[in-house]
């Protein structure tokens, strides 16, 4: 069970740290925050979500440690509702985005969406429906294929339809009653893609709800919200033992020591990390990523990679 569990963390962790669906809505919340702000005209630099709408869709992208990118469609308004085998898929009508999908050629436009790594089939989208004092997150799976996009590109050059298999009942109702969604620019909806399967997380994601809390690794890590700057991360279980300690006279040069560590001690931790820089072969970053390494429950390294010629 602990590896599978592993494996769960391992795929929440990816699925998190990559530009999750979270973080997209965050974006647009706060780039509407900022258009509904009053603004004076020397301040009025547009949001990337008003330059996409302006341009109707594209992809979203930000710079700096926590950039996002996701593919922005707009224009959304809701299509006849299917029935299918196990629920009801509703049909969404989007805005054609920039580039190929808007070729004036219908066999190019198709070719393109048959090609596209976006919208595919089996993607956890959001639907977000925003107008003044609302902002509702609906969030659901791509029933058609790059095919079935396609052929209802080739019928007009500014306009795709897909088909959503929604998990929230309160869409379906507003597609059986074809309520209006976007109606003008301060109603409107948009439809967010960030190129997540979701049935590759579904099964880590549902065994993540079934187990005991207390059995899932770094339960206290994976839960934390917020900033990771003030998240405390322990030593490992292991190294938390009375009296255990780590022998690093492996790394050292011959005829020098490097003091054993012990990982709950502050004092010997910086004994540690100044002995291996001094006394072994690594360079001050590779000594604090295995001081790092070896004092902490979770730890990320990144490094460039080497190129080697043998």
């Amino acid at each position: 069970m602990l590896p599978f569990l592993l494996c769960c963390l391992f795929t929440l962790i990816v699925f998190c740290r990559s530009t999750s669906i979270r973080q997209s809505i965050g974006e647009i919340r706060r780039d509407l925050e900022t258009m509904w702000a009053p603004r004076i005209l020397s301040e009025k630099r547009l949001t990337t979500l008003e330059k996409l709408l302006a341009s109707k869709g594209g992809a979203y992208r930000t710079s700096g440690i926590n950039s996002v990118f996701f593919y922005l469609y707009t224009g959304v308004r809701f299509a006849p509702v299917k029935a299918e085998r196990r629920n009801f898929s509703v049909g969404l009508l989007l805005d054609a985005p920039p580039g190929g999908a808007r070729d004036q050629n219908g066999k190019k436009r198709a070719e393109h969406w048959d090609h596209s790594k976006r919208l595919q089939r089996g993607s956890l989208i959001a639907l977000v429906l925003i107008s003044p004092g609302r902002f509702q997150v609906f969030l659901g799976t791509t029933i058609s294929t790059g095919a079935d996009i396609g052929e209802s590109a080739k019928a007009d050059a500014n306009t795709i339809q897909l088909r959503i298999s929604f998990f929230d009942a309160e869409i379906e109702l507003m597609a059986l009653r074809r309520h209006p969604i976007t109606i003008n620019s301060s109603t409107y909806a948009v439809l967010l893609d960030n190129s997540i399967m979701f049935e590759a997380i579904q099964p880590f994601l549902r065994t993540l709800q079934e187990v005991e809390p207390t059995s899932i690794p770094f339960a206290n890590t994976i839960s934390h919200s917020g900033s990771l700057d003030s998240l405390q991360v322990e030593p490992p279980r292991y190294a938390r033992v009375p009296w255990f300690r780590y022998n690093l006279q492996c790394l050292a040069r011959p005829g020098l020591n490097i003091p054993n560590l012990n990982a709950n001690d502050a004092t010997s931790v910086a004994l540690a990390r100044q002995h291996l820089v001094r006394s072994s072969e690594l360079d001050p970053s590779q000594a604090d990523a295995l001081i790092g390494t070896l004092t902490r429950e979770v730890s990320l390294i990144q490094g460039c990679v080497i190129h080697s010629s043998f």
